[in-house]
């Protein structure tokens, strides 16, 4: 957030404006896949260094500040491989912003694909030939397409409670409609009032711009947690948007209702995460005073109980139970030593013996079963 104010005030918005576009960054619902989530830090890293790197590219005065930036670029890939779209955003962002002509942006996305060209040749060669890939990351079809695009521009533009419509044991459309309503004001307020500018080269070059950010999960796989790869983009354009108007009034008004709806959202979610936890730590004492003593191995079957989910903010029991691993946490990583695991479908007594009977005759000591909590 501080970088992103930082690069706000070098583009030269008026104070109000960096101020609202930075709490609609803090606060958006957009973040809450990645601020809440377990294993997506790095989509902070990846976006924390690209930020970086284009504050020094806005602000080069030497060529030496074209390797600063190319380093942030490499750190913000290592981070996160959808960090390696922060070659070509300070350029074209700059050039939408009327900070360089575009003859030098093309310039600089040409050198730019050279530090590209190379990693990539790196990483193939780097790659083992029997790497596996997730069959997930691989639907081409155009409905999931479709609905990627779909997912990033509603969680990124219109904020509303997504657990009250999304997560059936917590349906509450009323909730939803009202955070919606709350949010609707501003941002009908701030593109209607702009809807020139929404034409104008700086607004489609940014727009654009987000797409980009987040190219490598449309190309593969959205979920809640990748919106956040273009959140500060969107900013950028919140702040550029409110930069062109004059009087603010009633926008500063609106936007204390869209920051109070966004509040609430992020208290619900953060809620229902917790509780979530809390099932998790409940499930795994359980487990380990039903086996009364340390051991060594578990083996743990998980029957599908069909619940429904919601991200990572609701979801299911055995996914609380993680596996097994989340028992760990109770006897402070000391036991069990080894897990394995399998999912059943059904609950089905046989199968559930003939498994149970092969893991005591390969050692585990244990042997847990899960059906719902």
């Amino acid at each position: 957030a501080f970088v992103l104010y930082r690069i706000m005030k070098t583009i030269g918005f008026k104070q109000h404006a960096c101020y609202i576009a930075l709490l609609f960054f803090f606060f958006s619902p957009a973040m809450l896949g990645t601020v809440y989530d377990i294993d997506s830090i790095n989509q902070v890293y990846a976006q924390f260094w690209g930020l970086v790197a284009t504050w020094i590219y806005l602000n080069k005065s030497k060529r030496t500040d074209y390797i600063l930036w190319f380093v942030c670029a490499y750190i913000a890939t290592f981070s996160k491989e959808n960090g390696i779209t922060w070659f070509v955003l300070p350029p074209i962002m700059a050039f939408a912003l009327n900070r360089i002509k575009l003859k030098n942006c093309i310039q600089d996305l040409i050198l730019a694909l050279i530090p590209v060209f190379l990693y990539f040749m790196v990483r193939y060669l780097l790659t083992p030939e029997n790497i596996t890939i997730n069959a997930k990351y691989l639907d081409f079809s155009l409905h999931t397409k479709l609905r990627n695009i779909g997912l990033i521009l509603m969680m990124t533009w219109v904020p509303f409670d997504y657990v009250a419509v999304f997560y059936a044991p917590e349906r509450n459309l009323f909730l939803a409609a009202n955070t919606l309503l709350m949010t609707c004001p501003f941002l009908c307020m701030l593109f209607w009032k702009n809807r020139k500018e929404l034409f104008h080269k700086t607004f489609l070059l940014l727009f654009l711009c987000t797409f980009i950010a987040t190219s490598p999960h449309l190309v593969t796989l959205s979920t809640a947690m990748h919106a956040y790869a273009s959140l500060a983009i969107a900013a950028i354009i919140v702040a550029y948007l409110l930069h062109q108007l004059e009087h603010t009034g009633w926008l500063k008004i609106s936007f204390v209702l869209f920051l109070f709806s966004c509040l609430l959202i992020d208290a619900h979610h953060w809620i229902k995460a917790y509780e979530s936890g809390l099932t998790g730590r409940r499930m795994s004492m359980e487990a380990i005073q039903k086996t009364g003593k340390p051991i060594q191995k578990a083996f743990v079957i998980s029957i599908e109980s069909g619940n429904d989910k919601y991200s990572m903010f609701c979801v299911q029991p055995k996914d609380f139970f993680a596996w097994g691993y989340s028992t760990r946490l109770v006897t402070e990583y000391k036991w069990p030593k080894e897990l394995r695991d399998t999912n059943l479908v059904e609950n089905d007594r046989v199968v559930i013996d003939k498994i149970t009977r092969k893991a005591f005759q390969e050692g585990f000591d244990r042997v847990w079963i899960l059906r719902h909590d």
